[in-house]
């Protein structure tokens, strides 16, 4: 598997330090230490994850750009819902018939 470069892993720490810097601005608290770094490893790994992916999809439709375009099916063409109906038979006592 071929890793990040170092100029790759300072950039999505820049990025993430941001994220986090961002997150705990939203919620309007003053944060600690060990709060912030937890943070900012959890935007880290979500970062890596996503460049990743990406890489990998990126590779996936180099390889085959034919066959892996499409990565969930095409709409189907839908039948119209059916409505359920009683059947009434001619001759036949209702229940309400006393």
């Amino acid at each position: 598997m071929v890793g990040l470069n170092q100029s790759e892993i300072e950039s999505n720490f820049f990025l993430s330090d941001k994220q986090a810097d961002d997150y705990f601005a939203a919620l309007g608290c003053e944060t600690h230490k060990e709060e912030f770094c937890h943070r900012r490893g959890v935007f880290f790994h979500r970062n890596r994850c996503t460049i990743g992916m990406a890489c990998a999809q990126a590779v996936a439709l180099r390889g085959t750009p034919t066959t892996a375009r499409r990565h969930v099916p095409g709409p189907r063409r839908h039948e119209k819902a059916r409505v359920w109906q009683p059947k009434v038979v001619q001759g036949t006592p209702s229940c309400s018939a006393n």
